[in-house]
């Protein structure tokens, strides 16, 4: 084989093509290692501020197999006393929530294995998607033709954390006093919506009673079912008065 300028005998494309690819391959790997020692370090100071959140009831993160092997999570959950907060994606990372009303129903998901460890999932059923997929930040919600077990709600799923039954003790009462609470903000909003006057002061002296135009008050009704302060089954129960 030829020598080259230097001295150093000629080598072939094949080996100069090799020579390039390796070398790709280890500075690839270079790169990678320091992404996952960069998100790793920015995951752990995000995990340190909501620990430190005194607002925070209750922390924890999804211990999927991936995780585990990378040692970066794929998502972080957080419990508020009106919101349950996950943070989520590897290289992009999403903030996103869950109004603690909107909470229909839960559950805890496990498998055999999952069972062993006291790991598996919290599922979160909402009563209507859109309730929280309009707001600002609020989390994305799956599509009812993924529903199960009956449910024909959004579905939000905590997956792979520690203590899931824990957890579920945790949100159950959050969510009943929550659901009170918007239940007296919407008969309030009704009040205020359809008879107005009932939600005035009395007068002095007492104006005899206007008649009652049930058709106006049953398109009230409907437009407040449409814009999502009543649910179908208020509205329902509201029509029925109205009928009656």
């Amino acid at each position: 084989m030829p020598d080259d300028e230097t001295g150093q005998p000629k080598r072939s494309w094949k080996d100069r093509l090799k020579s390039a690819a390796q070398t790709a391959t280890e500075k690839g790997k270079e790169l990678a290692d320091q992404a996952k020692t960069t998100l790793g370090e920015q995951q752990a100071k995000r995990v340190e501020q909501w620990k430190d959140d005194p607002e925070t009831l209750w922390f924890g993160q999804s211990q999927d197999a991936a995780s585990k092997a990378t040692g970066v999570s794929k998502a972080f959950y957080r419990i508020t006393k009106d919101r349950i907060w996950i943070e989520s994606g590897v290289l992009g990372v999403r903030s996103e929530y869950v109004p603690m009303w909107a909470v229909k129903d839960l559950d805890v998901r496990q498998n055999v294995m999952q069972r062993g460890k006291d790991v598996g999932d919290v599922v979160l059923w909402l009563e209507d998607p859109s309730l929280a997929a309009g707001q600002a930040g609020a989390f994305g919600l799956s599509g009812a033709a993924e529903m199960s077990g009956g449910h024909t709600s959004g579905e939000v799923v905590l997956d792979n954390i520690d203590g899931p039954y824990q957890v579920r003790e945790l949100l159950m009462p959050l969510v009943s006093e929550a659901r009170q609470k918007k239940l007296v903000e919407r008969q309030t909003q009704y009040i205020h919506q359809v008879n107005p006057a009932a939600a005035a002061p009395p007068a002095a002296a007492a104006a005899p009673a206007a008649p009652v135009d049930v058709a106006d008050q049953l398109r009230k009704l409907a437009d407040l079912r449409d814009q999502g302060v009543l649910t179908e089954d208020e509205f329902q129960a509201q029509k029925a008065k109205l009928l009656s």
